[in-house]
Order: structure tokens, then sequence, then C-alpha cells
């Protein structure tokens, strides 16, 4: 598989069998599984761009309804394969594993010998995706820029107020310091 502009036509051994309903990220934002076409571009795992070139034909299934601990919810089929780390036993080894073998063990008591006390244990963690290299995108207002002025800006014209001095460095504008009250400075962005 190539770095860029690539895709794993889903083969033995990777992901599959998610639920049409699915959001889906691309290049241009979130879509519904059912609607991806030949030639979409998706994000992968590591944050590239990836081509799609080949769709499975869509079957009837049965659909288990997965939840991370951090709320996240996806429907997939038991033979849907996950990109999981087991620290108690692999350490930081990427596994393939099945929804069917995650359900088999995804949990298990232990006991600390500390405390005395008895608790359940997640064994599975599914690694975290990397930055998206998006396109580099040109706007009329820098985007740092305009979230500071909508957090702590006046709607009055181009003033933002901050105690802390150093997000200014990150305007990219010329900046002219109009008063000081105590901590706070009242900055006007030119």
């Amino acid at each position: 598989m190539k770095d860029d502009d690539s895709v794993v036509a889903a083969p033995r051994g990777a992901g599959k069998a998610l639920s049409l309903d699915s959001d889906i990220l691309t290049t241009n934002g979130w879509k519904k599984l059912k609607s991806i076409t030949i030639n979409d571009l998706l994000i992968g795992k590591d944050g590239k761009k990836k081509k799609i070139l080949f769709l499975h034909p869509i079957s009837e299934m049965k659909l288990y309804s997965f939840e991370t601990r951090d709320g996240r919810k996806v429907l997939c089929s038991d033979e849907h394969l996950w990109g999981v780390k087991c620290p108690s036993n692999t350490k930081n080894k990427l596994l393939i594993k099945s929804t069917k073998e995650l359900t088999l063990n995804y949990k298990s008591q232990r006991f600390d010998k500390r405390n005395g006390r008895h608790y359940i244990e997640n064994r599975y963690f599914i690694e975290t995706m990397k930055p998206v290299e998006f396109k580099r995108k040109e706007y009329l207002i820098d985007p740092y820029t305009l979230g500071s002025w909508l957090g702590d800006g006046h709607s009055a014209g181009g003033r933002f107020t901050t105690a802390d001095m150093e997000v200014l460095d990150y305007f990219p504008y010329t900046k002219t310091k109009y008063s000081s009250f105590f901590i706070n400075s009242t900055i006007c962005i030119n």
C-alpha cells in the first residue's frame, strides 16, 4: 500500500462489514457509507487520503452495536476486523481481531494484591487515528485569529482582550496595544 492516493481493497485481513449508515471521513467531510462510490477519497487511519478502487457487494447480515469507553458507537458484523492493542499480553504489538474474537474476552476480572480489591480490566485498546493531512487552504481571516476573536473579541470591531500576551504571537497581523488594565490588554488587529 502506498502512502498517498491508495486504498486497501478489503481482502481477508482487512476491516469490513459496517452499517451502511456509518459516517466515513472523506477529503470533503463526512459521508454515509451507503453514499461512498468508486474514486471517492477517504481519510485512512494514517491521516492520509485513500482512493476507493472497488466496492464489495452489499449483503444483509446481523450487526452488533459496539461502544468504546469514550462513548463512540459503531454498528458492525461479527466479522468486522479491528486493529487493537492488548497491553496485558502483547504490550504495543498491533493485533487484528474480529468483533467475534473481541467479545470473547474484551474484559477480564482482576485482583489487586496491594489493596485486596477486585475490578474489571478492559483488555483491548483501539489505536487513535493519526492527524488528518488536509490540503492547506487560504482563508480571508486567519483561523486561529478568528477563533480567538470569537472567544475573546469585541463585536464592535477588531478588538481582542487577553491576559496572555503570548496568544498574540500566533496572529499573522499587525497588532496595536490600546490599553492595559491590571493584567488584561485590549489589542486592535489591523
